[in-house]
């Protein structure tokens, strides 16, 4: 595999070697750690294996001169709802529960949905994107207050 000389696949095929070398790292460690961590540990790897292997294509793509709209998309699909299962498996030492895992997982999957579309089938672009800030704006508001809604509306008991 040659290095490629253009800073965009060179960025690609960095960010595959360091996620390919993360991958790694997580696999291998898994013996090391508590047991408590090591289902954790598989989840990190995954989310690094999958998105190493996307970029790989990516950069393929790029030099091709074709799109890598769809293969950010398909990694993100995929890897996102990953990461809210290992922030889950990390935050439930801390109290996290399955339904705080299931509104990240829900809320990111409405808002990779929404920016697809936004991105790729609906012109014009700018304004198709305006479904996505919801769903992300949920997520924020999910994260901070027990009690999700939008951040855009005044808070009853906010701090002065």
């Amino acid at each position: 595999m040659a290095v490629p000389t253009d800073g965009t696949g060179f960025t690609f095929w960095l960010g595959a070697m360091a996620m390919m070398a993360a991958s790694v790292f997580f696999f291998l460690s898994m013996n090391s750690v508590d047991a408590k961590w090591r289902t954790s540990l598989l989840v990190s790897g995954l989310i690094t294996f999958i998105a190493a292997v996307h970029y790989m294509y990516m950069r393929d793509a790029h030099a091709a001169g074709d799109s890598t709209t769809v293969f950010r998309y398909v990694d993100w699909i995929l890897t996102v709802p990953l990461m809210c299962v290992e922030f889950y498996l990390i935050l439930r030492v801390a109290g996290a529960t399955k339904s705080h895992m299931w509104k990240l997982i829900g809320f990111s999957t409405i808002m990779l949905v929404t920016g697809f579309f936004g991105e790729s089938v609906l012109p014009p672009k700018y304004p198709a994107h305006a479904p996505t800030g919801i769903p992300m704006m949920m997520l924020t508001k999910t994260e901070t207050n027990p009690t999700p809604r939008l951040i855009l509306l005044p808070s009853k008991t906010r701090e002065k």
